[in-house]
């Protein structure tokens, strides 16, 4: 009776029994990347589904990008023949977004990174006004924007 009682209750603790797991193996990096090719919308990792350590392996739905090269290979899995343009790092932890800002021809871009959303647009506008030289007003606009 005992042991029943103890499975019962260890099965309602699903939850805390992986609380507990993480709090034990500590914080995890979790990576991002931007991809982009000239003439389309850029493309992010992670999405819900789009890391996993094989590019041509079925992916489990994980949402997150465990390595720079899971994070790579989510952008090469959108589209094959992008440029990785800009790979950042947080923690599980300590947060950390990505940004793009595009041009509105899609030929020019610029890319942030920042504690916040804000300040990593801010900065990937400012790369994409640089990119973009003296044009008056700017083109740029945000595109794409992922914290981990």
């Amino acid at each position: 009776m005992f042991f029943c009682l103890l499975s019962v209750g260890l099965g309602n603790c699903g939850g805390a029994v992986d609380d507990l797991k993480d709090l034990v193996e500590g914080v995890k990096d979790l990576h991002g990347a931007i991809g982009f090719k000239p003439g389309t919308d850029p493309f992010i990792a992670p999405l819900e589904s789009s890391c996993g350590p094989v590019a041509t392996a079925p992916v489990p739905p994980s949402g997150r990008c465990l390595t720079a090269a899971e994070a790579a290979n989510a952008i090469a899995r959108q589209c094959a023949d992008c440029k990785v343009v800009l790979t950042y790092k947080g923690t599980s932890d300590s947060s950390l977004c990505g940004s793009i800002a595009v041009t509105s021809s899609k030929l020019l871009y610029g890319v942030g990174t920042g504690g916040s959303v804000i300040s990593a647009q801010d900065a990937a506008m400012a790369a994409c006004k640089t990119a973009e030289g003296v044009v008056s007003p700017s083109t740029c606009t945000l595109a794409k924007t992922r914290c981990l």
